[in-house]
């Protein structure tokens, strides 16, 4: 993980979702120039699919059984 190998001050986490490539190439040289490390901000659990993760969930315990 980007975290253990690099320390919370190095890791910038860069929530894309409806930015253009603009918006993004701003917000990384910001926080990189302002030396401030950003981790928290994207809930990845809100952004998996329930359903799709049960139908993984079912075809991996197939292949167990």
């Amino acid at each position: 993980m980007a975290i253990d190998l690099f320390g919370k001050d190095r890791v910038i986490e860069v929530d894309t979702t409806g930015k253009d490539v603009q918006d993004i190439v701003k917000y990384i040289i910001n926080h990189v120039l302002s030396g401030n490390g950003v981790i928290g901000v994207v809930d990845w659990l809100d952004a998996l699919d329930t359903d799709f993760l049960i139908g993984l969930s079912k075809e991996m315990d197939e292949c167990v059984a």
